[in-house]
């Protein structure tokens, strides 16, 4: 990873895609340059080709990475080099069938200057065979599929977040340092989810850790009972994973639910011993994204909830409305 990049957040990503966008523009616009004197006319639009997916599993990330690309073209003015810039959005429904289809329309039909795009690594792929062809600028903001920038790499396709294999390359050196030695591995089963354990093995094994068990969930499904059961049963040190969107948010609160963890240790494993495993579930004080939180009485999670407000592009927590709020379990048995 490039020294000073694991420090950039999301915005100053999509910040940097603009001004590799907007430095294309100006190449561009220069080359439109003649020698003899001519009316002024209009620069023409510089046409910025979102090829995301507004649908499905990552419905969620393709929303932000538009909405950060507008946030940064409106901070410099609405403009790239001087030039109107013209949306033309696609919903590439996260389906590498329908993805060459969809960047030769952007491509052919629409004429973009750029494809921004995307999240799901073989729509990626498809749209780098289009752009290989055309010549098409292309900025690919999140999806991290390693070819496009190794064996496939090309001079007009520039990639503004990490590979697939650089953030997992140091989570295993961080397990390594906090003594988490023997690990599972889970991830969907797609060329994302290769090269993330790709990077996991070689920060990982390199540094002494031991894969217990590499498991695989059909890519886009969600239902992640099965490879809990299995990571329970073979009583890792630590759980490695890599799911994105919906599939992400779903496994941390399936992996959360009813605090696995801290109940499985303390029936070091065995699922059979009901009530010492529900008893420690239900005593648990979580550590989560959205904060602290434990059980109520019908086994729903007693949490803060939070005041939000967006503020200069910014989401930031203004406060708590209610500490501590719990559902009130009507009709369960338990409560």
């Amino acid at each position: 990873m490039r020294k000073g990049f694991e420090k950039l957040s999301r915005r100053q990503v999509l910040a940097r895609s603009v001004s590799v966008v907007g430095a294309a523009s100006g190449v561009l616009g220069a080359g439109h340059v003649v020698a003899q004197a001519a009316p002024a006319a209009a620069p023409a639009r510089f046409k910025v080709g979102l090829m995301l997916p507004y649908s499905g599993t990552y419905a969620k990330l393709g929303e932000a990475i538009e909405n950060g690309m507008r946030m940064a073209v409106a901070e410099k003015g609405g403009r790239l080099a001087g030039r109107e810039v013209e949306w033309i959005k696609l919903d590439d429904e996260s389906e590498p069938k329908k993805a060459d289809a969809n960047a030769r329309r952007l491509v052919q039909q629409d004429k973009v200057d750029v494809i921004v795009g995307t999240v799901h690594s073989g729509v990626q792929m498809a749209i780098q065979k289009v752009v290989a062809e055309s010549g098409t600028l292309s900025i690919i903001p999140n999806a991290g599929v390693h070819a496009v920038t190794r064996n496939a790499c090309l001079p007009n396709v520039f990639r503004t977040s990490f590979t697939m294999g650089q953030p997992t390359v140091a989570l295993g050196q961080a397990m390594i340092e906090r003594k988490a030695r023997r690990a599972v591995w889970v991830t969907w089963d797609y060329p994302a989810g290769a090269d993330s354990l790709e990077g996991f093995r070689e920060g990982y094994v390199k540094a002494g850790g031991s894969i217990v068990k590499e498991l695989k969930v059909p890519f886009p499904s969600t239902d992640f009972s099965a490879v809990l059961a299995e990571i329970a049963q073979l009583k890792p040190d630590a759980v490695a994973c890599f799911f994105a969107g919906g599939g992400a948010v779903k496994f941390m609160q399936d992996y959360e639910k009813a605090g696995l963890r801290q109940g499985l240790e303390a029936v070091q494993g065995d699922t059979g011993k009901r009530e010492q495993l529900y008893g420690a579930m239900e005593a648990a004080v979580i550590d989560s994204p959205r904060g602290r939180w434990r059980m109520g009485k019908a086994h729903n999670p007693v949490q803060d909830i939070y005041l939000r407000t967006v503020a200069n592009g910014e989401n930031r927590i203004i406060g708590v409305a209610a500490k501590a709020l719990e559902d009130s379990g009507a009709g369960c048995k338990l409560a």
